[in-house]
């Protein structure tokens, strides 16, 4: 059975591998209200666990700020993404990313790359993108 996930206000720093590592068949997932900073591997990562939300969080300083692996559907929002290694990256379309905070102010869009499975050869990915079409222009206070 397909129970959901919840890790809402933690704080998550310091040289961890990974921060959060959600790496299961799980119906939803919710991650929010979280600092996590300094991470040398993934800040925040979802895999496995279609229609998730990552919201609200502090990502700071991490290898990677987030990471959406085989997670369809997953909404990542109004987020402080900051100063990471690199800032997204996804392995499955479609995520929905709108409203984060990316480094000092973007003025139309903030492109995330990816890479996504071809239907007939599920095994072959191909570079793809997603696109915060709404980036936010301060910093949230979390």
């Amino acid at each position: 059975m397909n129970y959901p996930c919840y890790v809402i206000k933690n704080y998550v720093y310091n040289n961890n591998g990974h921060g959060i590592l959600i790496s299961a068949m799980l119906a939803h997932t919710l991650v929010s209200e979280n600092y996590i900073i300094g991470n040398a591997g993934r800040g925040v990562c979802i895999a496995n666990s279609p229609d998730s939300e990552i919201y609200f969080n502090h990502i700071e300083n991490n290898g990677i700020g987030v990471d959406v692996a085989d997670s369809e559907d997953t909404t990542i929002q109004s987020n402080n993404i900051l100063n990471n290694d690199r800032d997204a990256k996804f392995s499955i379309s479609p995520c929905k990313w709108s409203n984060n905070y990316w480094v000092g102010p973007l003025l139309f869009r903030k492109i995330i790359f990816g890479k996504k499975a071809l239907n007939l050869f599920p095994n072959i990915k191909i570079p793809w993108i997603n696109i915060d079409r709404h980036p936010a222009q301060e910093p949230y206070d979390i």
